[in-house]
C-alpha cells in the first residue's frame, strides 16, 4: 500500500483525501479476493488426503479442483453487470457468506458428490471477489492508476496466499483437510466482519431504481462485450498466461514436486509458494511499467521467459533446493504479466460496460482452470493406464513430466498471442469519478 500512497503524491489535495479514505475498504475487499484464491488452489494441498478419504484417481482430483471454476467462469459477465448497478458492499457481504457456508459444508462432506457440490458453491461465491475489487478500484480511484492498483491488489493477494497455503498445509499435515476447511470458515467470518465494518455503502449505486433504466440491459451489455475484439484477445492471452496458477500452482505442481523430489507436503508447498511470492513482487512492477512502456512489449518478454522456465522446471533435470526456489520465484515474477489483460480491456472499452468487460476478460482467463486441470488429469490417467497403474500415489515423475508438457505449451501460446494485444488508449485517463469522491465524503 505504500507504493500507492506515493503514487497519490500527484493528486490534488481533494484527490488525496478521496484515495486515502478508500485504502481500508480496498484492503477489506482484497482480503476476500486473496482468500478465495487460496480456496482455488487448496485441492493441490489436499490431493493425497482426498485420495485417501474417497479413493480418487487423477481424473477425479482434476474434476474436484476444476468444478470450482464452472460457476466462477459462467457468472463473470452477470457479476460485472451486477457490480455496474448495485452496491459493492452488499454484494460482497452476500458472496463472503456463501463461501463461508460452502467451507463448513466441505468440512463435513462424506461423498465425492458432496465434495463437488460444496466446491461448486465455493466457486459461485468466489466469482464476486475479483470483479468486486476491480469495480471498486474503477469507482474510487483515478483511471490512470487502474494498472497500479490492479498490480497492488494482485501483489497483496499473492503474498497473502503464499502464507495462507503454508498455514493450510501445516493444518492438513497435523490435523487433516477437514479441520483446514473449518479454519477457512472462521477466517471468512473475520473477512465478513471487515467488509461489514469498513466498506461504505455506495450512495450512487442504482440498486434497481429508475437510474438503472438508463443503463444497458444485461443482454445489451452481453452483446457489446462479445463484439469487443480487444476483450477476446486480452482474455485469451490471460487464459494461457494464467496457466502458471490455474494448472501448475493450484493443482498439479505440488503432486509433481512430491513425485520428483520426494519432499514432504509442507516443503513442497513452501517451494510452490515461491511462485506466489514472485507474483507479489512482479504484479506491482508490471502495473507501474504498463503506464510507461507499451503493454505488448512487457507481455512478450514476460511470456518468453515463462515459457523457458516452465519447460525447464517440468522437463529439465532435478534441481537443488536453492535453484528450485529461485526458479519458482522467477516464474511468479514473470508470470505477473497476465494482469496486462485487464489493463488492455480497461483502457479500450466504454466506461459504462467496464464492469462487464472486466468480468468477460476474467471469465476467459479463469476458464483455464476448468479446461486445463481436468485435461491434464485425463492425460495423466491415460498415461498411467498405459503402464497398468491405477493409483494416484503410483504416478511417477516421468508420467507427471509427460503430462506437464501442457504447461510450457500454454506459455508458448501466450507468447504468440502477446503480439496481437491492442495498444491501450491512454487518452481516456481522467480524474477520480464523482462516485469515488462521494464515497470518500461518507467515510
Amino acid at each position: 500500500m505504500q507504493v500507492y500512497v506515493m503514487s497519490g503524491a500527484n493528486f490534488t489535495s481533494k484527490e488525496q483525501r478521496s484515495a486515502r479514505s478508500m485504502l481500508i475498504p480496498w484492503l477489506a475487499l482484497s482480503l476476500f479476493c486473496l482468500f478465495q484464491v487460496s480456496l482455488q488452489s487448496c485441492v493441490g494441498i489436499f490431493a493425497d488426503a482426498l485420495h485417501a478419504d474417497f479413493n480418487l484417481d487423477a481424473a477425479q482430483l482434476g474434476i474436484i479442483s476444476s468444478v470450482f471454476f464452472y460457476p466462477y467462469v459462467v457468472m463473470q459477465i452477470p457479476v460485472g453487470w451486477i457490480f455496474d448497478r448495485f452496491s459493492v458492499r452488499k454484494i460482497s457481504l452476500a458472496a463472503t457468506a456463501l463461501v463461508a457456508f460452502s467451507c463448513i459444508g466441505l468440512s463435513f462432506a462424506r461423498s465425492f458428490e458432496q465434495v463437488l457440490l460444496f466446491r461448486a458453491l465455493t466457486g459461485l461465491g468466489s466469482c464476486f471477489a475479483f470483479v468486486g475489487v476491480m469495480t471498486a478500484i474503477k469507482k474510487w480511484y483515478p483511471r490512470r492508476l487502474f494498472a497500479t492498483m490492479t498490480g497492488m491488489t494482485e501483489a497483496l493477494v499473492f503474498a497473502s496466499v503464499a502464507a495462507t497455503n503454508l498455514l493450510l498445509s501445516q493444518i492438513v499435515a497435523s490435523a487433516g483437510w477437514r479441520v483446514a476447511m473449518l479454519v477457512a470458515f472462521f477466517i471468512l467470518l473475520g473477512i465478513f466482519a471487515g467488509i461489514w465494518c469498513f466498506v461504505p455503502e455506495d450512495s450512487n449505486a442504482t440498486d434497481g431504481d429508475e437510474q438503472a433504466s438508463a443503463l444497458p440491459s444485461l443482454w445489451s451489455t452481453f452483446k457489446q462485450v462479445l463484439k469487443g475484439p480487444s476483450i477476446w484477445i486480452a482474455g485469451l492471452y490471460g487464459f494461457f498466461s494464467f496457466a502458471f496458477l490455474s494448472l501448475y500452482v493450484s493443482l498439479w505442481g505440488i503432486p509433481f514436486l512430491l513425485a520428483k523430489y520426494e519432499f514432504g507436503l509442507v516443503t513442497a508447498t513452501a517451494v510452490m509458494s515461491m511462485v506466489l511470492v514472485g507474483g507479489a513482487i512482479g504484479c506491482p512492477i508490471v502495473g507501474v511499467l504498463t503506464s510507461r512502456v507499451r503493454a505488448q512489449n512487457i507481455a512478450s518478454i514476460g511470456s518468453l521467459i515463462n515459457c523457458l522456465l516452465a519447460f525447464w522446471l517440468t522437463q529439465g533435470p532435478s534441481l537443488g533446493i536453492l535453484s528450485l526456489l529461485c526458479c519458482h520465484l522467477l516464474l511468479g515474477i514473470f508470470s505477473s504479466v497476465y494482469i496486462i489483460c485487464f489493463v488492455v480491456v480497461a483502457k479500450n472499452v466504454p466506461e459504462h460496460i467496464q464492469g462487464a468487460a472486466i468480468g468477460m476478460t476474467n471469465m476467459i482467463k479463469m476458464s483455464s482452470g476448468p479446461v486445463l486441470q481436468p485435461l491434464l488429469g485425463l492425460i495423466l490417467s491415460y498415461l498411467a493406464n498405459r503402464v497398468v497403474l491405477d493409483s494416484a500415489e503410483s504416478y511417477s515423475q516421468d508420467l507427471y513430466a509427460q503430462a506437464l508438457l501442457l504447461f510450457p505449451i500454454c506459455t508458448l501460446s501466450a507468447l504468440l498471442l502477446s503480439f496481437f494485444l491492442p495498444r491501450a488508449q491512454e487518452a481516456i485517463e481522467h480524474q477520480p469519478t464523482a462516485q469515488g469522491a462521494e464515497l470518500a465524503r461518507h467515510r
